[in-house]
């Protein structure tokens, strides 16, 4: 029997792509559950992919932005991120990274997204329900990847959302793995992705 749509419900779904292309079939595998009428009923319109090229670093600053912009007070929203995530050691200090499409080692600030800025453009968007899902993979090239002055650790979990998402009531924040284990790919999808897909509880936390 088809639910009534979710009226409230908002979505950004990110599937890095490139060296990781599985990414891209996490998101959109997961856009279909939360659109599905059957399943969280979301409005079709409000649940956004950006996969491969459209994944790119200004794009996705942007559709959070957008997505600050159309939620309200009321909505629930879903942010999802499947790509890599690495802490980066430099001379001026620590820092985390999630790795769009496009990324290079050499132009971090320029190329990748920082867990700060991150963070600030969640901060800006009004949902009192916000769920963050983090399926930060690390097989592939960026574990081989050197830039000089730089040091790259696998790390999932960005320290500054971990802080963000202790503040308060309404905001969840649910990663695939924590720094010493591994998140693993797969058919049709990620061991991560597949288990939301497949959650019944999840899916309701979604509503």
């Amino acid at each position: 029997m088809t639910q009534q749509l979710f009226s409230s419900g908002h979505a950004l779904l990110i599937g890095a792509g490139a060296d990781l292309p599985n990414t891209v079939d996490d998101a959109e595998g997961l856009a279909a559950i939360l659109r599905d009428p059957e399943r969280c009923a979301y409005p079709p319109e409000q649940v956004r992919t950006l996969t491969g090229q459209q994944a790119a670093r200004a794009a996705i600053l942007a559709a959070l932005d957008e997505l600050a912009k159309a939620a309200t007070p009321e909505s629930t929203v879903v942010v999802y991120f499947s790509g890599h995530g690495y802490q980066v050691a430099s001379p001026t200090g620590e820092f985390y990274y999630l790795m769009p499409y496009g990324y290079d080692v050499a132009q971090l600030y320029k190329t990748a997204l920082s867990g700060q800025e991150f963070v600030n453009k969640l901060t800006a968007i009004p949902a009192q329900k916000l769920l963050l899902l983090l399926d930060c993979c690390h097989a592939g090239g960026v574990g081989e990847a050197k830039a000089p002055g730089l040091q790259l650790t696998k790390s999932p979990l960005p320290p500054e959302a971990t802080t963000l998402f202790a503040q308060g009531r309404g905001r969840v924040f649910i990663a695939s793995s924590t720094a010493d284990e591994l998140s693993y790919a797969g058919k049709p999808y990620s061991a991560f992705t597949l288990a939301l897909t497949e959650g019944r509880d999840l899916q309701d936390a979604m509503r």
